[in-house]
C-alpha cells in the first residue's frame, strides 16, 4: 500500500520535522501524522466490518 510505504520513508527520514522537536513544523508534523494514522485505522476498521 503507498500509504504504509509513504509512512516507512517518514519514519526513517531522520532529517523529518517529525523527528525534531526544535523544528518549527515538528508539532504540526507529529498531528498530520497522528490523523493520518487514526484515520488509517478507521478505513481499516470499515473494511473489515464488511467482511
Amino acid at each position: 500500500m503507498d500509504t504504509e510505504r509513504f509512512i516507512d520513508e517518514l519514519m526513517n527520514d531522520s532529517k523529518h520535522p517529525v523527528h525534531n522537536r526544535a523544528h518549527p513544523l515538528h508539532k504540526e508534523s507529529v498531528k498530520a501524522l497522528d490523523e493520518m494514522m487514526q484515520r488509517l485505522d478507521a478505513m481499516r476498521n470499515e473494511w473489515l466490518s464488511k467482511s
